[in-house]
């Protein structure tokens, strides 16, 4: 255990032996042993235990594991846990009672299973101080912050500087992050002296979707160090899905006069993403950037949905609340079905009847119009025809391949459009101002941000 925890995470593989584990669920009560945890980055983290309980499990086989199509009943999840030689306490994450071998003449059962994380956690008696160390990928394109390194040699001797840092002021405390190797970059967060820590994982969390929507594409965490007063905590997670570099349009772009932004940006993600509209926020945008390794019309389809949940999110404060339908009408309407009119069949009033429930909930084309019409973040005519265009084909099931190489600029258009108005709306509520890339102009220009109505 006296390596960096890092450059473990670095390495991709770990194993450690518990002499002292513990097997528990509702379901079996309380097993005990001992067994081994490994973890290599390419096939996940294995359980190898054996424990008593060769009797109790022998009376549960014939139950098989459930119905297909049923939920596993949470009383059957194991939890391993346990005692290293150096006094850390070891935790799997839960799991569903499979891989177990039982032997008709033995008393033992031979574990072997996966989980999706490992924990590990000691006490100690010395210095005590507050800090976490995360271990993310992929590597952002660029930097904001250089490092000068000199090396010593009689022959080889050397200066070099490169840009391989960034520096985040958040409420949270100070965020450094830089590049560890080519594929993956540490975060080092110092947490505010007046305020206790918060929990690593949501912390990780928050700082994952800052770097995921500053970058266009999902960040994933091999997992963390956290050194909290006189306890340390060290974590490993299955990376899933797999990071990859391919990305959506980021909303400030890879240009060096934008570098100047980045930290204020990533700064206000992570305090957004700490907060209750933040997690809403994330659901969304982070199903679109799911989509950068899938086909284009995949990406189009999600694009269009994830538009409409974040106008829905936005207009909570942007506007409108109330559908643009006059209840005099509604009530007109609902007292002619009721009649009921003549010449109509009752399969038709019925439909009518459900497609009335249209009318008292606010639709997307609403918010569109009504932000149109005020200016709001700058929306035109244009972004409501880009997103109808994808919207509906993949609503209604007519999705159907470009016909021509016309037809297909035009959905690459209609598409940066919507990438463009997720962008702007997340900037919006994180309360981001400055510049940002518009993806619904020609050439991408510079722009400002928010974008002000003209009188």
């Amino acid at each position: 255990m006296f390596e960096e925890w890092l450059d473990i995470l670095l390495r991709g593989n770990y194993e450690v032996s518990v002499p002292s584990l513990t097997v528990t669920s509702d379901e079996i009560g309380s097993l005990r042993g001992s067994g081994q945890f490994s973890w290599n980055a390419d096939s996940g983290i294995r359980i190898q235990a054996a424990t008593d309980g060769g009797d109790t499990l022998t009376s549960l086989m014939f139950g098989g594991l459930g119905t297909p199509g049923r939920l596993i009943s949470h009383s059957t999840y194991l939890n391993f846990s346990g005692r290293t030689h150096d006094h850390w306490e070891v935790c799997a994450d839960q799991m569903p009672r499979a891989g177990h071998r039982i032997f008709s003449n033995l008393p033992d059962v031979i574990w072997d299973l996966q989980t999706t994380g490992l924990t590990l956690r000691h006490e100690s008696t010395g210095q005590t101080r507050r800090v976490l160390n995360i271990l993310m990928g992929p590597l952002p394109p660029y930097w904001t912050r250089g490092t000068q390194t000199e090396v010593h040699n009689a022959f080889f001797g050397s200066r070099q500087s490169s840009l391989d840092w960034l520096l985040i002021e958040s409420r949270i405390g100070r965020i450094a992050a830089r590049r560890r190797s080519d594929a993956w970059f540490e975060v080092r967060v110092l947490p505010q002296n007046s305020n206790p820590m918060c929990d690593a994982s949501t912390i990780c969390t928050a700082i994952g979707r800052a770097f995921g929507f500053a970058f266009g594409r999902r960040c994933v965490i091999r997992g963390f160090e956290e050194i909290n007063e006189n306890i340390e905590t060290r974590r490993i997670d299955n990376c899933y899905p797999a990071s990859t570099r391919n990305s959506l349009l980021q909303p400030l772009g890879v240009q060096i006069a934008q570098m100047e932004n980045l930290e204020r940006l990533l700064g206000l993600a992570v305090d957004f993403f700490m907060t209750e509209l933040g997690e809403r926020a994330a659901l969304y945008f982070y199903l679109s950037r799911d989509t950068v390794d899938n086909s284009h019309m995949t990406r189009l389809a999600m694009s269009s949905i994830c538009v409409e949940g974040l106008l829905r999110l936005a207009a909570e404060t942007l506007g409108p609340t109330q559908p643009q339908v006059d209840q005099v009408d509604l009530s007109a309407f609902q007292a002619w079905l009721s009649t009921p009119p003549i010449g109509f069949s009752q399969q038709f009033l019925n439909r009518l009847g459900g497609f009335a429930g249209v009318f008292r909930n606010l639709s997307a084309n609403e918010i569109f119009r009504d932000w149109v019409s005020r200016g709001i973040l700058g929306v035109t005519k244009a972004d409501l025809q880009a997103w109808s265009d994808i919207r509906n084909p993949a609503a209604h099931g007519n999705l159907t391949l470009a016909p021509n190489q016309e037809k297909l600029q035009s959905r690459v258009f209609c598409h940066h459009r919507l990438q463009n108005l997720q962008n702007k709306i997340i900037l919006q509520l994180m309360g981001y101002t400055g510049v940002y890339i518009d993806y619904a102009q020609p050439g991408f220009p510079h722009a400002t941000f928010p974008h002000v109505a003209p009188r």
